[in-house]
């Protein structure tokens, strides 16, 4: 993915009206149907010209590739077989432009929107065009790669499924039919020991350079011919021209050495007339090199106590803070910090909270801290509010959990004994939520919330399926600045309060929501949710524009409380389902609720919605799950994604990811639907979960995007996944996670948790890593850890950026915009 090469991504605006198209595509009517269609006389450009013209009688030059009519985003490279004039191999359409793929290199074309937003407006209206057609305003520059061999592009990917016809004018010579499509070139020994990749993600072209053993980096040089300034600023590249400047991210290098992924630092430099690559420092040239560009940082905690990994999230400046536990007191700690002397007792798994708020770049610990009493307890959510300051959800089992003056229960209530995958809690377990300052230093807020039952541990059977489902609930921040948290209760007497859905326990083990005030000295609402068995709330989110609840997880319950009209008002079958609900904000009320699932096990572990209040739930299922026609699915597979209305009465579409078999590959950690309504997916599996549940399933096999960080699994990995709007394709898949070290597999994993991905797109991931004193877990050079200090685990975390979010123009003027193409904004010139 490096670099990055995105068509007008940021311009100075200038002129009375400008026409956005960045990015993902242009408008859909500007483009011509893919699947199986005749062109029918389309004039295309002449690749060095520096304006087309187009007759009226054959509309406009086809120069981009609709996502909607591709069934994947991003352009795709359609090879010449005399359908076009010019010595080019392969053409890929680009917003407002093209690419093509000449034996001299990569020529670049981008036509001006606003003249091709005249000819659509004639066209639309049915008004005659000028005499002569239309004059369309263009650019053109070209890449060469100096002193390399003739690109000779070949595809790495097989064929799309549809193909496209060419019937050109009359003549019979200028016909092509059944022309194939690629989503990606490969041009073979560009250099010496040297391959270049091209190809597309969300209408952005990208490529990378390969570097087999032996070959050198100092040979690649790129020059450009057409453009007005080439520049170095900040590490990235900007290459101006006529209407505007594309720019390049900053690149990153890495090698895969015996399964584990090792990052190289690398930068532009100027060399030879052109732009190359320097290495500040060595790398191991017996092994192959990449550049790209998409991980940001990832870091052991450095702590020399065992330490194992649970939730992660961010604020707005791109701090990542991590938080597991840690059994010991090797876990490192900074000065100032609230709480700089572990806790936990001296026993063996005697365990405290560890948090740590790494810098946006993950070099530095910005504050490290224990939190915990003398027994064990451990995070299961994090999130952060506008301030900056972290709240913190968890389940503690310690009398004298620190708890603040004034706080809304200040006692411990107890319970049963009961262990939590190795953490056990003797004397029962409480819900604690934390708030602490930006800075780490002051314990802002902090109280117990429980009955005297066992309280925030998912523990019933079935609905504990996954290794580390001990741990599931979430925590957010409400309109009013206090924390809402879903959870889990086998407590008669949690505290619930008058007016709420639910007053009383269902079950054995029931879901319960609750509403502190920002003090945490108050409790503004709280309920049960669950019928006559067992029941947990795993995930919580707010939708702003009504203020309405929404509310996710499982059941073995067939009373579970279900509204009118809804998908699936009756317990579906098998050993648990999934649920979700829509409650108006002070849970007073349920709007809708319904079950999901099959006649197997299903749960519904996250909820999302988007922009129009739709809702999104991601879970496992180990039945046939409903697939929607015109999806993207990987059939029989167990994990499901289900977009519903917001009245969860109809399907708006649904389907299953995984490597086809029936038994779970990952379990869920994080769900993200962006403003374009792509949807993310964070999960994880492998040897400690087929460990703890032998009925779930492999890893190995998933499916992969062209682009993938890391293509290869020792089976124990973490896996991102993302979807396109309306689910119609694969934007992105990898793995992520070390390889075998000495016959030992680096088994990556979550103890429990959550984590999270910002509205842009980038995961914030905790991982417990390095299990077993490896180092393997892949981290990034001048993290603030890039080795395992322990004998056993590491909290590490990563912070993963995806690039698939959207468009953002930026300008002199207020407001900077977002949006998702097709993305039309009008500017007034009012001087």
């Amino acid at each position: 993915m490096f670099p990055t090469f995105e068509p007008f991504s940021f311009f100075k605006l200038s002129g009375l009206r400008l026409l956005l198209a960045l990015l993902i595509s242009t408008s859909p009517n500007l483009f011509a149907q893919p699947d199986n269609h005749a062109d029918s006389g389309s004039k295309d450009a002449d690749p060095r010209s520096g304006s087309l013209q187009t007759p009226e009688s054959n509309g406009l030059p086809e120069y981009g590739e609709s996502p909607a009519q591709t069934g994947a985003p991003g352009p795709r490279f359609v090879p010449n077989r005399g359908q076009w004039e010019g010595p080019f191999a392969y053409r890929a359409g680009l917003p407002d432009g093209a690419l093509f793929v000449e034996s001299e290199g990569l020529t670049w074309v981008f036509l001006d929107g606003g003249d091709l937003d005249a000819v659509e407006e004639a066209k639309k209206s049915g008004k005659q065009g000028p005499a002569g057609g239309f004059q369309v305003a263009g650019h053109a520059f070209r890449t060469r790669f100096a002193g390399a061999a003739p690109l000779n592009p070949e595809p790495s990917l097989e064929p799309e499924a549809h193909y496209r016809n060419y019937f050109l004018g009359n003549n019979p010579s200028q016909w092509a039919t059944r022309v194939p499509e690629y989503a990606a070139l490969r041009i073979p020994e560009i250099y010496p020991g040297t391959d270049l990749l091209l190809y597309a993600r969300e209408g952005a072209l990208k490529y990378d350079f390969t570097l087999r053993p032996g070959a050198r980096p100092d040979r690649i040089v790129l020059t450009y011919e057409g453009l007005s300034s080439v520049t170095l600023r900040e590490g990235r590249l900007l290459l101006r021209h006529s209407a505007g400047y594309l720019e390049e991210a900053e690149p990153v290098a890495y090698q895969d050495i015996s399964g584990q992924r090792r990052m190289v630092p690398c930068r532009f430099v100027s060399r030879a007339g052109g732009i190359g690559f320097e290495f500040p420092e060595r790398y191991d040239t017996r092994y192959p090199l990449v550049i790209d560009p998409v991980l940001v940082f990832a870091t052991f905690s450095g702590s020399t106590s065992d330490n194992w990994g649970y939730s992660a999230t961010y604020d707005a400046a791109g701090h990542l803070f991590g938080g597991g536990i840690a059994f010991g007191t090797g876990y490192p700690t900074t000065v100032g910090a609230f709480q700089t002397v572990f806790g936990g007792g001296a026993s063996f798994l005697g365990c405290d909270i560890a948090l740590t708020k790494y810098s946006p770049d993950g070099s530095s610990q910005i504050w490290s801290s224990y939190l915990g009493g003398s027994a064990n307890e451990f995070p299961q959510s994090l999130v952060t509010n506008a301030d900056g300051d972290l709240f913190i959800y968890g389940s503690t089992g310690s009398s004298n959990f620190p708890i603040t003056a004034g706080a809304y229960d200040p006692s411990f209530n107890g319970g049963t004994f009961v262990s939590a995958t190795s953490v056990d809690f003797t004397s029962g377990s409480d819900i604690y939520v934390a708030r602490i300052s930006a800075d780490g230093s002051l314990l802002q807020g902090s109280t117990f919330v429980g009955g005297t039952g066992n309280d925030g541990l998912n523990v019933a059977a079935d609905l504990h399926y996954n290794y580390g489902d001990h741990a599931r609930g979430e925590i957010l921040i409400a309109a009013d600045g206090g924390p809402i948290v879903a959870s889990s209760t086998y407590s008669s007497n949690f505290p619930v309060t008058a007016g709420a859905v639910q007053g009383t326990l269902g079950g054995n083990q029931d879901g319960v929501l609750f509403h502190l005030n920002t003090t945490l000295d108050g409790l503004l609402w709280s309920t049960y949710l669950g019928g006559s068995l067992a029941d947990g709330a795993y995930s919580v989110k707010v939708h702003e524009a009504s203020g309405d609840l929404l509310v996710c997880g499982g059941t073995k319950s067939s009373n579970f409380p279900t509204t009118a009209g809804v998908l699936h008002t009756a317990y579906v079958g098998g050993v648990a389902d999934g649920w979700a609900m829509r409650m108006n904000g002070d849970a007073s009320t349920i709007i809708a609720s319904t079950y999901l699932g099959t006649a197997s096990y299903d749960q519904a572990y996250f909820i999302e919605r988007d922009q129009d209040g739709e809702v999104y739930v991601m879970g496992q299922t180990r039945g046939a799950y409903p697939v929607s026609s015109g999806v993207y699915v990987d059939p029989g597979s167990s994990q499901f994604i289900h977009k519903m209305n917001a009245g969860l009465t109809a399907t708006v579409y649904s389907t299953v990811f995984g490597t086809g078999s029936s038994a779970v590959n990952i379990s869920p950690t994080a769900l993200l639907v962006d403003v374009c309504e792509h949807v993310y997916v964070s999960g994880w599996g492998g040897l400690v979960n087929t460990g703890f549940n032998p009925a779930v399933g492999s890893m190995s096999g998933l499916p992969l995007s062209a682009d993938a960080f890391q293509t290869t699994t020792d089976g124990s990995d973490f896996y991102f996944f993302v979807l396109a709007k309306n689910g119609i394709s694969l934007l992105y898949a990898t793995y992520f996670g070390g390889g075998t070290t000495a016959g030992i597999v680096s088994r990556e994993h979550v103890d429990g948790g959550t984590s999270r991905f910002d509205e842009q797109g980038v995961i914030y991931q905790a991982v417990c890593a390095g299990c077993g004193g490896l180092d393997a877990f892949p981290t990034t050079p001048g993290a603030w850890s890039e080795t395992n200090a322990s004998s056993n685990c590491n909290l590490g975390t990563l912070k993963f950026r995806f690039d698939l979010s959207g468009v953002e123009a930026v300008s002199d003027a207020e407001p900077t915009l977002t949006g998702c193409a097709p993305f039309t904004v009008s500017f007034d010139n009012t001087s």
